[in-house]
């Protein structure tokens, strides 16, 4: 037997994102939001989207293409803090959405591809309780390979730095599974040509994204049929 509050809720529900209530029961493509934060969705996802990769020099002084999907700017940026900083996990969701619109555009066939995330700080991890990269990925629904960790785990939030310390702290910053990657590497071989996708949260002077993936190109070296690819959920800055 259901209860009263179960039938309500079966009309009724509050909007994931504001948390006000918005009437009738009807999925939106983001999830159950109001009008009036999906009007914000609609506004920021064209005044803030970006749609041009940018190549980032790695350490063997080989490059990559970075995508980035927003300008780290005005509506885009409060999303996020509210996502790290007000915890508000639900916003995985909301982010997974335009992490999959954005790679068709870029015309990355996720079928193809699997996403190594940059892992968060330690002390925000542990803060917020969550990592919010992977909370984006798993909730995308997109294959991933869970093997860098830091590996100093008392390191400094970079966000805590300036650029130049930023590029310089990274150094050392993150080690690698090398056994697991080049087992799962073999396997996923075996169905085809390959995009590894390096993802991070902001991309500021690309230098996480860079030393993940040079890590990557290091432990797999140059093989024909796979491609390195960085990704972020925000562009901040021009990278160094």
């Amino acid at each position: 037997m259901h209860t009263v509050k179960e039938l309500l809720c079966y009309y009724f529900k509050n909007c994931e994102l504001c948390g006000k209530p918005y009437g009738k029961y009807e999925k939106q493509e983001y999830g159950y939001i109001c009008d009036e934060c999906l009007n914000d969705i609609n506004n920021a996802r064209i005044k803030h989207r970006m749609s041009f990769a940018m190549p980032l020099v790695l350490n063997d002084k080989s490059r990559i293409d970075v995508y980035s999907i927003f300008r780290y700017e005005e509506e885009a940026k409060d999303a996020l803090y509210a996502f790290k900083v007000n915890t508000k996990r639900s916003f995985a969701f909301l982010f997974s959405f335009f992490l999959k619109d954005s790679l068709k555009k870029w015309g990355i066939n996720s079928c193809d591809s699997v996403f190594i995330p940059v892992p968060a700080s330690v002390k925000g991890k542990r803060d917020r309780g969550y990592d919010q990269v992977m909370e984006v990925l798993i909730s995308s629904s997109l294959e991933v390979w869970d093997v860098v960790e830091h590996a100093n785990k008392t390191a400094v939030m970079q966000k805590k730095l300036s650029r130049e310390d930023r590029v310089l702290a990274v150094k050392g910053k993150y080690r690698i599974a090398t056994d697991q990657l080049k087992e799962l590497l073999n396997d996923r071989l075996k169905r085809g040509q390959l995009k590894i996708i390096i993802i991070d949260d902001v991309f500021t002077t690309g230098s996480s994204i860079r030393e993940v993936s040079s890590l990557v190109k290091e432990c797999i070296g140059t093989l024909p049929n796979v491609e390195i690819i960085g990704v972020s959920l925000f562009r901040d800055e021009q990278p160094l």
